[in-house]
């Protein structure tokens, strides 16, 4: 705790020597410019993030024809969509090379990944794609700021605030397979009250063999304006999926099936207490899930549940922003079968100084201390500079640690086919080193260039335990590493109204 202290209080010396200095942060055009919120946890023009983001708006949304969220993704540079069968299969994604467990994966701020195997799945997504009013990609380690999980990124989606005037909306669709989707949203805002509801249902019979699907999406968003510019947002989700798990062509399991039931609650009160933005958020996550396979006389029950209370506070000083926070959860799970039960607790306390210096350079230096009840704890620093060449042109340079803590299926899992966990593994940790350049091209448009170099130590693998027999137990260990050499292009531009060219 002494190191974090000790960080915390370098930023408030800083920031009370900044509170003299008169030039802002933000100039007068830089104010028009694009908002990005996920890269600080905080609303920053584009033009003053110090990492690499793509913005996914809601007409790139409606453009694109997609049907679900991994097909709107399919296309960002960096970010690459796994989906493992027909509609409702889990659908997962990687960036920058990573593995999808290491991508963090947020709605409205409230983290989507399971602490059972790490991963969210992207088919399981709690909102119809016409609620989400833009998403937010941000590549490279973010461990700084959001803990375990963000080794190759951050996805964050946002949904649509309501409107004074009513929208209501109602969605139908067919296509092969007998795949039918209907949903239906309305939304309003009434003086210092808003609300937005939604519902939706699917149903595939899939292309294979057991391959059907019925899922059922239930979303509520409510917000109360209160006295002191304070407002209080309360949002609630729930999923129910029945799916067929056909298996590999090799193994098919024709009669086994999976139902899945996903709910997310999250209170949050946020206002200003004097110079600082404060915000306090309260969640709550349970997810059931169901596997039977009667050939084998499989019946396996997991409930996982999440509570947790975060806290963050943002100070604009001008030539200066501050971002302070903690979190706390406790994770549980019980299983009828294979994992038994299990709990965890978790906590963390985050600082991110942001300081724009003489001839516009951007520095931004962050530290986040993460201390679990299991295993060791983790500090993870970073800093990026970013330099104006001209008046359209950028270079980034930054370089982090991020690390990944290991779910409790690495630790705890257990199966009649010789899989096992290892409740002694340690976490995966990386430093990540990028260089960057960004090309604004008029309003049309932009290009960016980045080369980045990541070193991962104690890579978490499943392996034999007996390295030479490959047919027996296997077991994850903390034995493997890995570096990473990599370089991206990203290229966006408007030729006329609604026609863009771009390509990564």
């Amino acid at each position: 705790m002494t190191r974090i202290t000790l960080f915390f209080t370098c930023l408030c010396l800083a920031a009370t020597t900044a509170a003299a200095q008169t030039s802002p942060l933000a100039s007068t055009p830089a104010d028009l410019a694009p908002v990005i919120v996920t890269a600080n946890r905080a609303p920053t023009p584009a033009g003053e993030v110090a990492a690499s983001v793509t913005v996914i708006d809601s007409a790139q949304i409606a453009d694109s024809g997609a049907s679900n969220l991994g097909q709107v993704l399919r296309d960002v540079a960096g970010l690459e969509v796994l989906s493992y069968g027909p509609a409702g299969a889990t659908t997962t994604v990687s960036l920058r090379g990573s593995e999808s467990d290491q991508v963090l994966v947020l709605l409205d701020g409230v983290r989507l990944n399971s602490p059972q195997n790490g991963e969210f799945d992207f088919s399981a997504l709690p909102v119809p794609l016409s609620d989400i009013e833009r998403i937010e990609i941000v590549r490279g380690p973010a461990s700084t700021l959001y803990g375990s999980g963000a080794v190759g990124g951050v996805i964050q989606i946002f949904t649509k605030k309501a409107a004074s005037e009513p929208s209501t909306r109602a969605d139908l669709s067919t296509g092969k397979y007998d795949t039918r989707s209907a949903g239906f949203s309305t939304s309003q805002r009434k003086g210092p009250f808003s609300y937005a509801l939604a519902a939706a249902r699917d149903h595939s019979l899939g292309y294979r063999t057991n391959s059907a699907l019925d899922q059922d999406r239930l979303d509520g968003r409510f917000a109360l304006d209160l006295p002191a510019d304070f407002s209080l947002k309360l949002a609630g989700y729930h999923l129910q999926k029945e799916i067929g798990v056909p298996g590999s062509t090799a193994f098919p399991s024709p009669s086994a099936r999976q139902k899945d039931g996903d709910t997310y609650l999250s209170l949050a009160l946020q206002g200003p207490a004097g110079p600082w933005q404060l915000s306090v958020r309260t969640i709550y996550d349970r997810l059931d899930e169901r596997y039977g396979n009667p050939d084998y006389a499989e019946n396996d029950h997991y409930l996982v549940q999440t509570r947790g209370v975060e806290a963050q506070g943002n100070l604009d000083l001008g030539r200066q922003r501050l971002t302070l926070g903690g979190e706390a959860y406790r994770d549980w799970l019980e299983s009828t079968s294979t994992n038994g039960g299990h709990h965890q607790t978790r906590w963390a306390g985050y600082g991110q100084d942001t300081i724009l210096l003489p001839a516009k350079v951007l520095l931004e230096l962050g530290l986040r201390y993460d201390a679990h009840s299991d295993f060791s704890n983790e500090a993870s620093p970073r800093a990026a500079l970013v330099l104006p060449v001209t008046s359209s042109t950028r270079l980034r340079l930054s370089a982090g640690r991020s690390y990944r803590a290991p779910t409790l299926n690495d630790r705890f899992y257990s199966d009649s086919y010789g899989f096992h966990g290892n409740p002694d593994l340690k976490p995966e940790t990386a430093w990540e080193y990028e260089l960057g350049i960004e090309q604004q091209l008029g309003s049309r448009g932009h290009l960016s260039l980045a080369a980045f170099r990541r070193d991962v130590r104690d890579l978490i693998q499943w392996q034999p335990v007996d390295p030479n027999n490959v047919y027996g137990p296997w077991s994850p260990q903390s034995i493997g590493q890995a570096r990473v050499w990599a370089s991206a292009a990203d290229l966006a531009y408007r030729l006329i109204v609604g026609v863009n060219v771009g390509g990564s």
